[in-house]
C-alpha cells in the first residue's frame, strides 16, 4: 500500500547569534551587521524584519504513521573495545597459534597479529566472523538519541559565547 503524504510549510525555531537561546528570530541591524537574534537580544539594534523560516515537514496519512512510527534513535552495530582481549584469551584456550587462527579466518597473519595487539580494530564484519568461529561475543548494539531536551541550547558556539572568552 502506498501512504499519501503532502508537505506542509512551518516556520521554525532557531538559535539567536548572540545569545544562542532557541527562540523566534528577528532580523537586526547590529553595528553594521545583519544578524539573526531572538527578541531580547534584538534591543541591542534596529530590527528589520522577523525571520521566517521554511522548513519541510513531511506528513504522512494516520494509518501509515500508526503502523511506522519515526524512530527517536539510531541503532548500530559496535565492536566492543575488548575485542583484543577476548580473541587473544579465546585462541590460546583453544589452544590455536595465530597463524592457524589466521588461515581458518582467511586473513594475514599480520592482520591477526595487529587486532590482538589492538592496533587494528576489525569492522564489524570481521567480527561477526571472529564471533561465529570463536563462539564469542564482540558486536554490540549502539543506541544514540537524536532528541535535545527542551530549554537547553546546542553545543554551539554563539557570539556571546566568544565574548566571555
Amino acid at each position: 500500500m502506498q501512504a499519501l503524504c503532502r508537505i506542509r510549510l512551518w516556520c521554525g525555531n532557531m538559535q539567536c547569534d548572540i545569545c544562542g537561546k532557541q527562540d523566534v528570530l528577528y532580523s537586526t541591524l547590529i553595528e553594521g551587521v545583519e544578524m539573526q537574534v531572538c527578541s531580547a537580544c534584538s534591543g541591542y539594534g534596529k530590527v528589520m524584519k522577523r525571520v521566517a523560516v521554511k522548513k519541510l515537514q513531511l506528513i504522512a496519512n494516520e494509518k501509515s504513521m500508526l503502523e511506522h512510527p519515526a524512530p527517536s534513535a539510531a541503532v548500530s552495530e559496535v565492536v566492543v573495545d575488548t575485542y583484543h582481549i577476548l580473541i587473544r584469551n579465546k585462541r590460546e584456550q583453544l589452544g590455536l597459534k595465530q597463524e592457524d587462527l589466521a588461515k581458518v579466518m582467511n586473513i594475514k597473519l599480520s592482520l591477526m597479529q595487529h587486532i590482538e595487539q589492538k592496533k587494528f580494530k576489525p569492522n564489524v564484519e570481521l567480527a561477526k566472523r571472529f564471533e561465529k568461529q570463536l563462539k564469542i561475543k564482540l558486536v554490540e548494539l549502539y543506541r544514540e538519541d537524536f532528541e535535545q531536551s527542551k530549554g537547553k541550547p546546542s553545543d554551539a558556539l554563539t557570539i556571546g559565547d566568544i565574548i566571555k572568552i
